[in-house]
């Protein structure tokens, strides 16, 4: 919970800092779709070779 926090407030952050209101808004759901995308990937394979 606390790494996907942490990794979209940075996000934000850097968006809102070079781009304003709408870069915050576009790299906070950019970097939470990329947040998932990885962690589906990565757990996928974990998943696969547990079984």
């Amino acid at each position: 919970m606390f790494g996907k926090l942490t990794a979209v407030r940075k996000a934000v952050k850097f968006g809102h800092r070079k781009y304003g209101l709408p870069g915050a808004i576009v790299a906070g759901l950019g970097g939470l779709v990329g947040y998932r995308f990885v962690r589906r990937k990565l757990g996928s394979g974990r998943r696969e070779q547990g079984e």
